[in-house]
């Protein structure tokens, strides 16, 4: 560098976790349905914890057994 100009460089956006707007895709709505009650789901599992812990021992014993 020599000092007389400063020189800016351009991070991409994707370093930076930034994703650009996808295009209009047909399943857009069912994916923002999906994004609704997963986090609907995960408000009723941050109430009751208890919950969330036997339904990931059900699932575990239900993967394990099918095996």
């Amino acid at each position: 560098m020599d000092g007389s100009k400063s020189k800016i460089e351009f991070v991409e956006s994707n370093l930076l976790g930034i994703q650009p707007e996808p295009p209009e895709w047909p399943e857009r709505n069912e994916i923002d349905n999906v994004k609704t009650e997963l986090n609907a789901s995960f408000l009723v599992f941050s109430r009751t914890p208890t919950l969330m812990v036997y339904v990931m021992l059900l699932l575990a014993n239900f993967t394990a057994r099918s095996f």
